[in-house]
């Protein structure tokens, strides 16, 4: 799904992706945010969060709480 991901940048650019979105036959959308709630609970590797910071337009580090506390 990530190089889903990459076409959908090289084609809309980086930044949000809306949860709704399809494309290329594929829910981007529902993936990324399963993405984004990992990433913001601190679940994904360095690696993963590495990767999918760019396109996505994520800080480095995640923050471990919600509500932003730390």
């Amino acid at each position: 799904m990530v190089l889903v991901l990459e076409r959908w940048v090289a084609v809309h650019g980086p930044g949000p992706v809306s949860r709704q979105a399809v494309f290329e036959g594929e829910r981007l959308g529902a993936w990324v945010r399963v993405m984004r709630d990992q990433y913001r609970q601190g679940g994904l590797s360095p690696e993963r969060a590495k990767q999918l910071a760019v396109p996505l337009g994520w800080t480095p580090q995640p923050s471990r709480d919600p509500g932003g506390r730390g």
